[in-house]
């Protein structure tokens, strides 16, 4: 979906040679050259509205996107998942002019963004599917283990399937162990926290 900015990549690494307004004008161009590119592909035949859907990843629900300002009753319904997903890609994701968020506190961007720029039916289904927590993310259980979230437990949605990072004695539980916590009626996560210090698998997830 963003493969209109394939021409645009050395703005990313902050060209000086642009000026401010012709940098967000070239940027804004993108979900256009997207499609562009798309109705050209066979993938047009077999998956219909995946260019239409790149066109509009950008759009939001108040109408304050672009590049066409559309409003949510305008915008098809694969952009409105798009557009959830690429947020999340994007906050999570380092960027050259600043660090990717940790997963949760990418959530709560999502979570605030619902109803207001983003579809707020398609922001839940993606707090669902995600969980609260993030695969990936970082969290400190109540009795003071470090763990990595692993697996979503989609009706339990603060009770996700955990690893353990970093044990202490008498924890009760091994570096490497798997907890589901919708099983363990004495645990549970007490705060999301930032591993990628311990744990370099963060790094690529």
């Amino acid at each position: 979906h963003d493969i209109g900015m394939m021409p645009l990549a050395r703005l990313w690494n902050n060209d000086s040679t642009f000026e401010p307004g012709e940098l967000n004008r070239r940027i804004a161009s993108h979900p256009m050259e997207s499609y562009k590119i798309i109705q050209q592909c066979d993938l047009c035949d077999t998956i219909p509205g995946i260019a239409e859907a790149a066109a509009e990843h950008h759009e939001r629900v108040n109408g304050q996107g672009y590049p066409m300002g559309k409003s949510e009753a305008d915008i098809s319904r694969s952009a409105l998942i798009l557009s959830v997903v690429d947020v999340y890609e994007a906050l999570t994701h380092d960027r050259p002019y600043r660090r990717g968020q940790a997963p949760f506190d990418a959530i709560r961007i999502l979570a605030n963004q619902a109803g207001r720029r983003l579809a707020k039916n398609t922001v839940s289904r993606f707090l669902e599917v995600m969980s609260i927590y993030p695969i990936g993310s970082g969290v400190r259980l109540n009795n003071g283990l470090i763990a990595r979230v692993i697996i979503s437990n989609e009706k339990f949605l603060t009770k996700p399937v955990v690893q353990v990072l970093c044990a202490h004695p008498g924890g009760g539980f091994e570096k490497g162990t798997f907890i589901d916590l919708k099983l363990e009626k004495l645990l549970f996560i007490k705060e999301a926290i930032n591993i990628e210090s311990i744990d370099p698998a963060s790094e690529i997830i």
